[in-house]
């Protein structure tokens, strides 16, 4: 038989609204920018410009969009991401999983970062150690 201790205070932290957070990767954004995916071929090269938010409702756009870009001549892979405003996990796994892909179908990923914040991401979780980064878009040949 358990006893009741009134006036015992509970060990666990309480939980702060959002808007207390300590952390900025925590804050509410304030707007949303549905993406935007194209696709366009040189030569042995497939770009992929990516546009808008990065998150969990672009993955399978992003996938299909990679899907529709490999074929049997496709030497690289190249994700332009300067147009994206946000990009989570979500987003960055599904680079980390179209480079093991590229591993597996012998081609090569690179990946163009966006700018600002949205770039953190790969400093933050070291993923920039991992993929291929780029400072601009392969030169047209």
């Amino acid at each position: 038989m358990t006893q009741h201790r009134e006036g015992r205070r509970s060990r666990r932290r309480p939980i702060m609204p959002p808007h207390r957070s300590r952390h900025a990767c925590h804050r509410t954004r304030t707007s949303y920018e549905p993406i935007q995916v194209s696709v366009e071929q040189r030569a042995t090269v497939a770009l992929l410009h990516v546009r808008g938010d990065f998150d969990l409702a672009a993955v399978d756009r992003v996938e299909d969009a990679l899907d529709r870009a490999v074929d049997g001549l496709t030497d690289a892979v190249v994700f332009d991401l300067r147009g994206v405003s946000f990009l989570d996990l979500s987003g960055l796994r599904t680079l980390v999983r179209a480079d093991a892909r590229a591993r597996r179908q012998s081609f090569v990923v690179g990946v163009v970062p966006p700018p600002g914040p949205a770039a953190r991401i790969f400093t933050l979780t070291d993923a920039g150690r991992d993929l291929a980064l780029l400072d601009d878009l392969p030169d047209e040949h």
